[in-house]
């Protein structure tokens, strides 16, 4: 199993032993999103989804064991002031696992309401999008390859209240016009065959001033 992160904390590569790319390398890639607020009330705050990143400034990263090694330690501000997101990346190669710890922090001196934070995929299993069948649990949004093989589980590891989402990949612009920098739509409920892409959303609720609210995401390899 091979993991590429890019410095700005979005994978751009998921390699499973059989040599296949299970997170698409042409298009759309893979990130997080950050918002607060609900409705017309909706903030983006940030959002990176490997070929478009807004809202986010510049990252410090910080590798304890060295360049090309896990823990890797990813701190970015949203550009507005309000918050800083710290994401740690960690790999358990023997249960074909990677972990992305997110901590969420309000840079305010007030209560922020509302805050959610997505992460999502667009997978592409076995090099063709064409077969891939999407579907999803309260946990787990899963990507594998039709009608039965291997894929990619993207699994809502924290308690915390969360919603699971398959979309279609033609409303899923990375570049600011789909749903990419949303962090939460209606999705496409059911078995989705075909080229779909996968979100888990957190709704963190309040933070107050100079509080911090974490989260867990698991890439799971079937």
């Amino acid at each position: 199993m091979k993991v590429c992160v890019d410095d700005d904390g979005s994978i751009r590569e998921f390699q499973s032993p059989a040599g296949k790319q299970q997170v698409t390398t042409a298009a759309n890639y893979e990130g997080y999103a950050l918002c607060s607020g609900t409705g017309a009330n909706l903030k983006v705050h940030g959002h990176d989804s490997g070929q478009d990143d807004q809202g986010f400034g510049l990252s410090s990263v910080d590798q304890p064991g060295g360049v090309g090694t896990f823990p890797l330690n990813i701190v970015r501000n949203t550009t507005d002031g309000k918050f800083a997101i710290t994401q740690v990346f960690s790999r358990d190669t023997s249960e074909r696992v990677f972990t992305v710890v997110m901590t969420v922090k309000n840079l305010t001196g007030a209560p922020i309401t509302g805050v959610k934070l997505a992460r999502y995929f667009n997978g592409d299993i076995d090099g063709s999008a064409a077969n891939d069948v999407y579907s999803r649990t309260l946990d787990t949004v899963w990507g594998t390859q039709g009608p039965t093989g291997n894929g990619l589980a993207l699994f809502a590891k924290s308690s915390t209240s969360h919603t699971t989402r398959v979309e279609r990949a033609t409303n899923w612009d990375p570049n600011g016009l789909g749903s990419a920098e949303k962090c939460d739509v209606t999705g496409y409920n059911g078995t989705a065959i075909g080229d779909y892409v996968g979100r888990v959303t957190y709704s963190l609720g309040t933070i107050n001033a100079g509080a911090s609210k974490t989260v867990s995401i698991v890439y799971r390899r079937l």
